[in-house]
């Protein structure tokens, strides 16, 4: 399927959700939660989500500097952050995130792919980690002193603590025990050449066994660079706890704006659980992820769904658009500068 066709279809179901959201509370209804919304505590939602980005970025910048990459303080956060405007717009941008940001942080330093590879793959890995840790927390939380039970959030809930456990145990492969990475690329690329490389000589050329294993290498030889620095590893998680913390704030906040309070540590069980949704493809998980927090927070909580419908895309407005207006603000800026033009990169 052609790149603009996939966008199209990802962008309409984004809209198609949304409006089938609004439209089961009744657009009224929605417009009057958002005028009743307490302004000031909204302000403070989207101060939260520019944390939230800041400290998950000082993550990605500790690991990128620890691996060898070479880019200035300013020059790392505004291509990371054009990265993550990439990961934002594009369908598809948070299964293919990290290659993205990758690709990105790579164009605009020293040009090889594999520092910022294992860096932004180590930064998902502590992110997981914290992901995993907080809901894990908030699980304890909604079942005890929430008195809940997971009947309220049904097999959904189940499917997605086991993907998160998947993505952890995906990440310690990558990180931990390389060589698997390792052995899984060598057979790739053996299908590859088998398949694709009989009727295209660059991609025959590129999958090549010496090549592929030059790049596992040089990836390998990174990744053991990070494993030497427990110290560096030990930071990143702080700060990736410290990220999930503040990204989770800007819902209690906007549940609290429109007076249907949650306590925040059932929140920190229903914003990674309901974020695994944006795997479905739309950009920035527009729509799917806005149901799954809504129909998560009915399920545990007794408020009616109007206002919760609204904090939750308030919530998502906050998030979202923090992304791109930082995002696109660092892309701008790139465009100013003697280096390749983000759009460009972006494209490639």
């Amino acid at each position: 399927m052609r790149r603009g066709v996939r966008a199209a279809l990802g962008i309409a179901i984004a809209v198609a959700t949304l409006a089938l959201l609004v439209n089961a509370v009744g657009w009224n209804e929605f417009s009057r939660g958002l005028e009743r919304a307490n302004k000031p505590l909204y302000a403070l939602a989207v101060v939260a989500s520019a944390g939230s980005l800041l400290a998950w970025a000082q993550v990605a910048r500790r690991l990128f500097h620890t691996v060898g990459g070479r880019l200035d303080g300013v020059g790392f956060h505004t291509a990371y952050f054009s990265g993550l405007f990439g990961r934002a717009i594009l369908p598809g941008g948070h299964v293919g995130g990290i290659g993205i940001v990758s690709y990105v942080l790579s164009r605009y330093g020293s040009g090889e792919f594999e520092r910022p590879l294992v860096a932004i793959s180590t930064t998902e890995f502590a992110n997981n980690v914290a992901s995993a840790t907080l809901a894990t927390f908030g699980l304890v939380f909604v079942l005890t002193v929430g008195h809940s039970s997971l009947s309220g959030v049904g097999f959904v809930a189940v499917v997605a603590i086991a993907g998160m456990l998947a993505a952890l145990i995906a990440a310690y492969v990558l990180v931990v025990r390389f060589d698997a990475v390792g052995t899984v690329s060598h057979a790739l690329a053996r299908v590859v050449r088998a398949t694709l490389g009989r009727v295209s000589s660059r991609v025959r050329e590129a999958t090549a066994e010496d090549r592929v294993a030059e790049r596992v290498n040089r990836a390998n030889d990174v990744a053991r660079t990070l494993r030497e620095n427990p110290r560096t590893l030990a930071t990143a998680l702080a700060f990736s706890h410290l990220g999930w913390a503040l990204y989770v704030l800007p819902l209690y906040l906007c549940l609290r704006a429109v007076d249907v309070p949650v306590a925040y540590p059932t929140l920190l069980f229903i914003v990674p659980i309901a974020g695994l949704t944006a795997v479905i493809g739309t950009p920035g998980g527009i729509g799917v992820v806005d149901s799954a927090i809504t129909a998560l927070i009915l399920a545990l909580t007794p408020h009616a769904a109007g206002p919760v419908v609204v904090a939750a895309l308030l919530f998502r407005a906050a998030d979202y658009g923090t992304t791109i207006l930082v995002g696109g603000l660092s892309a701008l800026y790139l465009t100013t500068l003697d280096v390749p033009s983000p759009v460009g990169v972006l494209r490639e």
